[in-house]
């Protein structure tokens, strides 16, 4: 990344770089002084380690299994933990050196750096590895940090939801000069930036789960202030209370009088997400089940209209 800097620099033209890294990714190969530079045996478990899974959707006890995580202890996932924490750090030193070259380059007030991941991993949360089949917040919570000297204010901090990839697509695009028109779901977070967020900004996040290596599972996420709610099409679902329960042990979903209105609430917001996002999951059948609401079921593609 640092040859390329130097490389485009000379040039008239603007450039970007994406730098990737594999990591932090089990398996955490990482060289010293990283891999030694946290004593496992002081890192305590995370407070939903110990999570029974009970109440909540099989695939994560059968996922545990398939993990042999199952049979793990803390103390078998302390030096995991460790190896992980050495990578992170490893990573970060390393896109400092970018930084600073970024600086003695005097390219750093004209440059716009985006740092964040992929996807979290659960690590140990839940007794569960890696990062398929949950949507746990460890999972879908992805850190985003940004620089533009000059545009972003130094130190700001935004709670607005973003919708990651879509949303940084988006806010490229507009900044490289382009125009996404109607070929994104996402929004520009140039006004974020600005401090000029309009009412029409989203108060809530949506997410999808197609499957991975191991096989198609869909579950659907939508993730409010306080609330995150999971579809599973073919097992029970889940609903989080994060002020009441921030690491998300007990599943409500199955309990209406704990759930409320909030729950019933958050199953119409995704049937009517999905039928604005042509999901493929989105037919008359999912709409009557997650609402009871038989004219969202005929607007929804099915044996009942001519949109199948």
């Amino acid at each position: 990344a640092i040859d390329l800097i130097d490389k485009y620099s000379d040039e008239a033209d603007p450039f970007m770089i994406q730098l990737n890294f594999h990591g932090p990714h089990f398996p955490n190969i990482v060289p010293e002084p990283y891999f030694s530079l946290y004593d496992p045996a002081t890192i305590e478990p995370w407070p939903n380690f110990d999570d029974s899974l009970a109440g909540k959707p099989a695939v994560q006890s059968i996922k545990k299994r398939h993990w042999q995580t199952d049979v793990m202890n803390w103390s078998d996932w302390q030096p995991l933990v460790s190896a992980y924490f050495g990578e992170v750090t490893l990573i970060d030193a390393q896109v400092g050196r970018v930084l600073n070259h970024l600086d003695a380059t005097r390219l750093a007030e004209n440059t716009l750096v985006i740092w964040t991941t992929d996807h979290g991993d659960t690590m140990g949360a839940h007794g569960i590895c890696n990062k398929d089949y949950t949507m746990y917040e460890e999972i879908y919570r992805v850190p985003l940090i940004m620089r533009w000297p000059g545009i972003i204010p130094e130190n700001a901090r935004s709670n607005h939801f973003v919708h990651h990839f879509l949303d940084l697509c988006a806010t490229i695009v507009e900044v490289a000069g382009g125009d996404t028109g109607a070929q994104t779901h996402g929004r520009s977070l140039m006004p974020v930036f600005a401090g000029k967020v309009g009412d029409d900004w989203p108060q809530e996040a949506y997410c999808e789960f197609h499957g991975s290596h191991m096989g198609l599972y869909s579950m659907r996420l939508l993730r409010d202030r306080r609330y995150s709610y999971v579809y599973h099409p073919n097992d029970i679902d889940e609903f989080y209370d994060h002020e009441s329960d921030p690491h998300q042990l007990r599943n409500l979903a199955e309990d209406p009088g704990a759930a409320g209105a909030a729950l019933k609430d958050m199953k119409r917001r995704m049937v009517l997400w999905m039928a604005a996002t042509d999901d493929h999951i989105h037919n008359e059948w999912t709409a009557l089940w997650l609402t009871g609401d038989a004219d969202l079921a005929k607007q929804a593609p099915g044996r009942r209209n001519k949109n199948w």
